[in-house]
C-alpha cells in the first residue's frame, strides 16, 4: 500500500512484512514474526494492519492452485468418498475447503479436498475464508503468522502438472481393484462408482479424466514451495482472519519499534548493511563447516569415478587397437 507521506521511511512503500513478492516461510525473519504476531495495536496506527475477510462460497472451476504438490491417487480417493458420500467428505463434492483463500482465488491450503471436488464436479460450491489480499502478498502474511506461531513449514509430494490422463486412471483402478482407507470394499466403491458415471466403470472413467484435464495445472510465479508455505490448521482459520481483520497482526507500515528495529536487523544483514551478529556467525560457520563436509565427499567420489574411468581406458584401449590391426589385415 503506497503512502502519501513525502518523507519515505523504511518499509512504507512495500506492501506486506517489507516485500510485495510472496515471502517463503524459510527467509520470513522469526523474531520480527513473532514480534509482529500479536504487535499490530503497538505502531501508532490501529487501522494499517487492517485486512478484511469473509466466508465466500466459490465453485472449484473458478478456484486456482497455488502449490504444485498434489497426489492424484489422494485427490482420486477422496472423489470417491465425495461419490459415496463419507468420510472426509460426507456431503459429496464442494463443502467447507476449512482453508483460507486470496481475493484473486488463489488456494492456500487444501488442495486434495478441492481436486477430489474438480474430479467429482468442477460446478460444485467450496466454502472458504478469503482475506483480501492478493495471492503473493497474502503467502507472506500467513507466513508471518506462521512463523510468528513458531512454526516450520510442511513438505509435500505429488506435481498437479502431471494430473490427469494415466496417473488417475491408475489411481482409479486401485481403488476399484481393493478399495481404500475410508471404504475397503472394492466392489461398493465400483457400484457408486459406475451409478456416478452412468452405468459403467469405463464411462466414468472418462468422466473423472475428462475432468482432471480441465483442472488449472499452472503454478503462480510467486507461489514458493510447499514446505515453504503457510502452516495454518482448520480449526484456526477463522480465528486468524479475525485477528488480521482487526488488525491485531502487524503486517503493513508504519511498523511497531520491536518489529522495525528486528525487521531493519535482518534486511541489513541480508544486504551487508550491518556486521553479522556472533549468534548468526555461528549458525554460519555451522552451516559452512556441514556443506564443506557434503562438498568434499562429491569431490572424492567425482576422483573416484575419473580414476576408474582412466583404469578402464588404459585396459580397453589396447584391445580396441589389436582389433582395428586386424580388421585393418583383413581388408587388405
Amino acid at each position: 500500500m503506497k503512502q502519501t507521506n513525502k518523507k519515505r521511511r523504511l518499509f512504507e512503500d512495500d506492501e506486506i512484512f517489507g516485500t510485495t513478492n510472496a515471502m517463503p516461510l524459510s527467509t520470513v525473519p522469526g523474531d520480527a514474526a513473532k514480534a509482529a504476531y500479536k504487535g499490530g495495536k503497538k505502531d501508532g496506527d490501529d487501522a494499517d494492519d487492517q485486512i478484511p475477510s469473509t466466508k465466500v462460497s466459490v465453485a472449484a472451476g473458478k478456484l486456482k492452485p497455488s502449490q504444485k504438490e498434489v497426489v492424484p491417487q489422494k485427490a482420486v480417493e477422496f472423489a470417491f468418498s465425495a461419490i459415496m458420500k463419507i468420510k472426509p467428505m460426507e456431503s459429496g463434492p464442494g463443502g467447507d475447503l476449512q482453508a483460507i483463500i486470496s481475493n484473486d482465488n488463489y488456494i492456500m491450503d487444501g488442495h486434495h479436498r478441492w481436486a477430489a471436488t474438480f474430479l467429482v464436479d468442477p460446478s460444485a460450491a467450496l466454502q472458504a475464508t478469503q482475506i483480501d489480499l492478493p495471492g503473493a502478498a497474502l503467502v507472506t502474511a500467513l507466513n508471518v503468522v506462521t512463523k510468528g506461531l513458531g512454526r516450520g513449514g510442511n513438505s509435500g509430494k505429488g506435481d498437479i502438472s502431471k494430473f490427469g490422463g494415466k496417473p488417475i486412471e491408475d489411481a482409479i483402478d486401485a481403488v476399484l481393484a481393493n478399495g481404500y482407507w475410508a471404504q475397503s470394499d472394492a466392489e461398493k466403491c465400483k457400484a457408486a462408482f459406475e451409478e456416478w458415471g452412468g452405468g459403467s466403470v469405463e464411462e466414468a472413467k472418462k468422466k473423472m479424466v475428462a475432468n482432471a484435464a480441465k483442472m488449472p495445472k499452472a503454478i503462480p510465479g510467486w507461489a514458493p514451495n510447499r514446505v515453504d508455505m503457510p502452516v495454518i490448521n482448520a480449526p484456526e482459520v477463522a480465528t486468524i482472519a479475525k485477528a488480521i481483520a482487526a488488525g491485531a497482526v502487524d503486517l503493513k507500515a508504519p511498523y511497531g519499534p520491536d518489529v522495525k528495529d528486528k525487521m531493519e536487523s535482518y534486511y541489513q544483514m541480508r544486504t551487508g548493511k550491518k556486521k553479522l551478529t556472533e549468534t548468526t556467525m555461528k549458525i554460519l560457520r555451522y552451516y559452512n563447516k556441514k556443506n564443506q563436509k557434503r562438498l568434499q565427499e562429491s569431490y572424492l567420489k567425482q576422483v573416484k569415478k575419473e580414476k576408474l574411468q582412466e583404469k578402464l581406458v588404459k585396459l580397453i584401449k589396447p584391445m580396441v587397437l589389436e582389433t582395428l590391426k586386424k580388421m585393418i589385415k583383413m581388408k587388405k
